[in-house]
């Protein structure tokens, strides 16, 4: 898959030699005890990993979650990482913890809920980049053993039942960036061809192939292009009517360079938004505030936006021992 393993070595790279300034707000609270329920409301699941010896032999994923409407962040349980990517992903439907991990071969799916009760749940991928709880489903962005590209995948009830929505023959579309879209049952998701962006990465200039943004119906499995853009996207929210994209001239480009813009999908009109936060990855969107990694001069972490009156908060600051992997939008 392109790129990932230089997002894993610079994501280890960090994690041994980031320090982070110090601040008076923490990120993280104080574990409280979280009661399951039935109709879910949106929340963020967050991935963070860590060394768990001082010798750093070993690693471990832990899976947080922040409640939007309580703004609370939770401990959910800690795993071990032993997969290409760190990525967890807290179900409140089913009340565990979905994790990637090295299998015999390649990476897989498995529950936790306990050191003892540990269960593998695909046997069919080797790499997998996102995973989500959309309604009564579950969605992944996954690579099969005997392909190349990532793809999306929608699934049942605790990860059975998988559907190939986005079979691509040619094996060339990567789907790259996700994020849930609560108030449509769908997901909105970007994808490239791999063939294109491997040229415009040999050239010179500094710019890209370009990238295809569409939405996935969660009910339906029914695809539809809702955008197009000629640069290089990192990150995409939605509420189904306008489309937050970062995005960069290429995907070598600095991080620096990285923009956010707001899309009216009927008319495709677009407008930059002046945040003052570097946006690096992943984008929620929820009651018109947006959610995302990035970071303040030297301080990376979850952020929030509020899109009605430009309030920025920090929400989860990424300390010197420890690296937050990725977040997803869950209802």
């Amino acid at each position: 898959m392109k790129k990932n393993f230089a997002v894993f070595i610079l994501a280890l790279y960090v994690l041994c030699c980031m320090v982070a300034c110090q601040s008076e707000k923490e990120g993280m609270t104080e574990t409280t005890e979280y009661i399951k329920k039935e109709a879910t409301s949106p929340y963020l699941s967050i991935t963070q990993s860590y060394y768990e010896d001082a010798e750093q032999t070993s690693m471990k994923s832990r899976c947080l979650v922040y409640d939007l409407t309580e703004k609370t962040l939770e401990e959910k349980g800690s795993v071990p990482y032993t997969s290409a990517y760190p990525l967890t992903m807290y179900s409140d439907r089913a009340d565990k913890v979905y994790y990637t991990a090295l299998s015999e071969k390649g990476d897989q799916i498995y529950s936790y809920e306990s050191e003892e009760n540990s269960e593998k749940k695909t046997t069919e991928f080797c790499l997998i980049n996102y995973m989500m709880q959309c309604g009564n489903k579950y969605f992944a962005v996954a690579r099969l053993l005997d392909n190349f590209c990532m793809e999306p995948f929608v699934f049942g009830e605790d990860f059975t039942q998988l559907s190939r929505v986005f079979y691509d023959e040619k094996d060339d579309r990567v789907t790259w960036t996700v994020s849930a879209i609560p108030e449509k049952d769908s997901v909105i998701f970007s994808y490239y061809s791999d063939e294109a962006e491997r040229k415009s990465d040999e050239t010179e200039k500094e710019d890209s192939a370009g990238s295809n943004i569409a939405i996935l119906d969660m009910q339906t499995n029914e695809i539809r292009d809702v955008y197009h853009t000629d640069r290089y996207v990192w990150g995409v929210a939605s509420d189904g009517d306008t489309l937050y994209i970062c995005s960069a001239p290429s995907g070598t480009s600095n991080k620096k360079k990285n923009k956010c813009y707001e899309v009216n999908l009927a008319t495709q009109e677009s407008k930059e938004l002046d945040i003052p936060v570097c946006i690096t990855g992943d984008m929620a969107l929820w009651n018109h505030v947006l959610y995302f990694l990035g970071y303040i001069n030297d301080v990376r972490g979850v952020y929030s936006y509020n899109l009605d009156n430009g309030q920025t908060e920090l929400i989860m600051r990424q300390s010197d021992k420890e690296f937050i992997n990725g977040l997803s939008l869950n209802y």
